[in-house]
Order: structure tokens, then sequence, then C-alpha cells
């Protein structure tokens, strides 16, 4: 039969074993730690493994390299694209204006050809665009299309006195075909009037130049020139694109920074055996013995008390047998638990006696209030399956508390036919039983044998 269990009784149990457990559980825990570590050396002693390792490393050390590279080049193309921002807003006469008042010179002239296409002429005073229109469409095309010239750049830089870069001229210029299909306008931005006059004149002029020598001489003429102040949206967008760019440059710049910083701080490394890999797999695999080992030997201590079949507490009798406890003698080296505060305030069981003299007079005092109305000098047989000796003293010194009543003993009467000669002359029975040692199966057959010839069980004695 196996034995019942709470859930405090558990408790007070693992509790009771806690040495025990944690002894299992710290040589688990060394056994499978020194395994782990073993197995971890003989891993990197391994030669195939060395190779392995080796031929992993360098793969890991071109993928870094590359990477770096990679990232190296992000870097030096965004921060190319932010030196040339810098430079924009630094040099650029387009940038640096003023959106809403921007001083711009116009020049309307008209152009030309005094030839055919194929170099013949008219007489003089019949030269109209409308009698060499081809002629002169080709002449309004080099106008349009010289404003890229280096020619032009250079007369723009010796007007402003400075080497500026060619795309900064090409935003302050344009040419464009008014009113007829003869007649330009060159308009030029500059910081002020003056420089936007001279600027201007100075466009003409070249591309006056590069139309004769393209196409030979022609017909010229300035129609107007004035000074304009103007708004200008496009400057301020482009004041605004160039201030956002270079945040979000800023910010890309610094991202790439630290990510090479920290590709650099982690440049691969051989794979080889460490003191911190031999702590971490003695952490890893000592953890998990010790986990198995205590949680082995906790199933263990739980199966062994439910299938025990000695009797490990007094509940073991009451909740058996339904008996009453008579009374416990004090043991006489009592075992210390690590935890053994905690473990009385969970116990809910009948405490040892101070002494055996008060455990054998309690035990009597529970024996006269059975017997208070019974005959007088019943016969009492004590018996159980302890030792002789014990249930002789235990015998007499009950017997010396209870002159009122015929106490005799008797070893298990089961296998004693002495004893079972006395258990049918007594009127009533005690047992005794000692915790820890006496067999539930031995009490079972006492007590079968003790009701087959009818005898009352006044409790047990617990030694």
């Amino acid at each position: 039969m196996r034995k019942e269990m709470t859930f405090t009784d558990l408790l007070v149990l693992l509790l009771k074993k806690f040495n025990a457990i944690l002894i299992v559980a710290i040589v688990a825990g060394i056994v499978l730690g020194g395994s782990g570590i073993a197995l971890l050396v003989a891993h990197y002693s391994n030669a195939e493994t060395k190779a392995e390792l080796q031929e992993k490393f360098e793969d890991e050390q071109e993928r870094y390299w590359n990477q770096l590279e990679i990232e190296r080049q992000k870097l030096q193309v965004i921060e190319n694209r932010k030196a040339l921002l810098d430079d924009y807003a630094e040099n650029s006469i387009f940038y640096s204006l003023n959106s809403t008042a921007v001083d711009q010179y116009e020049i309307v002239f008209s152009v030309n050809a005094l030839n055919e296409p194929d170099g013949s002429s008219l007489n003089a005073g019949t030269q109209f665009f409308y009698f060499y229109p081809a002629a002169t469409n080709q002449l309004v095309a080099v106008y349009m299309t010289s404003l890229r010239r280096d020619q032009v750049y250079d007369e723009f830089r010796k007007v402003l006195g400075k080497d500026l870069k060619s795309e900064y001229i090409d935003e302050l210029i344009s040419v464009d075909t008014v009113s007829a299909p003869n007649v330009l306008c060159a308009r030029v931005k500059a910081g002020d009037s003056a420089t936007a006059q001279a600027l201007a004149e100075a466009l003409v002029k070249s591309l006056n130049q590069i139309a004769t020598d393209a196409c030979g001489a022609h017909e010229f003429n300035i129609l107007s020139s004035q000074a304009l102040t103007v708004s200008d949206n496009t400057i301020r967008d482009k004041q605004n694109g160039v201030l956002s760019e270079q945040t979000t440059l800023l910010d890309q710049i610094k991202s790439e920074n630290e990510v090479i910083k920290n590709l650099e701080k982690n440049t691969p490394e051989p794979e080889v055996l460490s003191i911190s890999k031999l702590a971490r797999r003695l952490i890893l695999w000592g953890g998990l013995g010790g986990v198995l080992g205590a949680g082995a030997t906790i199933l263990i201590v739980i199966l062994a008390y439910l299938f025990s079949n000695r009797v490990g507490s007094p509940e073991d009798i009451t909740r058996r047998y339904n008996l009453e406890i008579l009374g416990i003698m004090p043991e006489t080296n009592p075992k210390k638990y690590l935890f053994g505060k905690l473990i009385e305030s969970l116990e809910d069981r009948a405490k040892p006696a101070s002494s055996r003299k008060d455990g054998i007079r309690l035990a009597a005092e529970g024996i006269k209030l059975f017997l208070s109305g019974e005959k007088d000098k019943p016969a009492i047989l004590l018996t159980g399956s302890v030792g002789a000796d014990e249930l002789t003293s235990l015998g007499a010194d009950l017997g010396d508390c209870l002159p009122a009543a015929a106490v005799q003993t008797g070893s298990d009467c089961v296998v004693n036919a002495d004893t079972l000669e006395k258990l049918q002359s007594s009127d009533f029975v005690v047992l005794a039983e000692k915790l820890g040692t006496s067999k539930l199966s031995d009490i079972d057959r006492q007590v079968l044998k003790i009701e087959k010839v009818d005898r009352k069980i006044i409790g047990i004695i617990l030694l």
C-alpha cells in the first residue's frame, strides 16, 4: 500500500533531504562540467577541427575586409558629396542671392544672316530676316547653344576676378528668343546691379564673337537693356535643398563612422580554445548536471518515501491504522536540519516528549483514560516488532505508572508463539514501534492477528 503525501509533506521531505540533494547536484555538476571541458579540449585538439577552424577564419577575414572596404567607399562617396555641397554653399553666387530681391540685367538684341546658307548674298539694303531664314535660324542656334563655352566662362572670370567653377556660372546666365525668332534676350543674375550689367555685356560680347567665328559676319543690333530686381523662388528652393542635404549627409557620415569603428574594433580572430570558452562550457554543462542531479535525487527521494515500507512519521500510523499515538519517545541523537525552524513550522504532527520519563507518563495517562470504567486489574499486552530488550524495559517503566493494570510484554505476536499465547489471555493491546526502523508490513500482520483474536488495540507508542 502506497503512502499518502500532501504538498506540505513533500516540502518538508525535500527540506529534510536538502543537504543530500545539494551534494548530489554539486557532484553531478562537477562530473558533467568536467566531461564538457574534456570534450571541448578534445574537439579543439583534433587536426581536422583545426583545419576547419583555419578555413573558417580565412573566410571570415575575407568577408570582413570586403565589408570594411565597402563601408569606407560608402563613407568616401558621402564625404565627397558633402565637400561639393560645402564648396557650393561657400562659392556659388546663385546660392548667396536673396531670393526676394535678385539683381538681374537683361540685354535684348537681334541677329540676321547676311548670306544664304550656300554663301551667296543679295544686294545691299535687302538684308532682312525673311530673305535668309535658314541661315538666320542657324545663327540663332549658335547664340543659344554657346552659353557653355570656355570663352564665355573666361570672360566671366575676368569680370568677377576669381576662378569660379563653370557650373556656378551656368546658374547665373540664360539666353532665350523673344517676340521674333531672330530676337534674343540675354539675362544675368548677380549680387549687385553693376556686376550683373558687366556680366551681361561680357556674355553678349562672347556670344557675338563665337557666332562670328562660327557663321561669319552677320547683323547684330542691341535693341534694349535694363537692370531689374526680381523674385526667384528657385534660389530659395535651392538653399533649402542644400541645407537639408547637408544635414542628412552629416548624419550619414556619423553613422558610417560608427559602423567602421565597430568593424575595426571587431576584427576577426582565429577561433582558439580560451579560458572564457572553458568557463562557459563548465557553467553550462555544470549547471545542466546540477539540475539533472537535483531532479533525479528529488524524484528518488519522493519515490522512496511513497513506496517505503518503514514507519517514517506518526502520520503514517494515524492515516493507515487510525490508531491513537499514546506517546513519542525522544530521539537519543536527533538529526539537525539546515532549515530546522522552517520544518518545525510546516510540520503538523505530534511532537516527541521532552524526556523518556515524560513520554512513558504521557502514554500511561492515555491508557488510563481508555481504561476508565473497565474492570479492575485488566491485562495489557505490550508488543511490537522492536527488540525484546526494548519491550521489556518499556513494559517495566509503563507498569510502574499503571499499578491498576497488569502489563506484560512480548515480541512480535505473528512470529512468537509465547506472545500469541499472552495475546489470548490479555484484555487489551498496546503496540510499540520504532520510527524509521519498524516495517509497515510487520505492523499490518500484527494488527490483523490482533483483530482475529478480537482484542482491542488501545494505541501505539513510538520509540
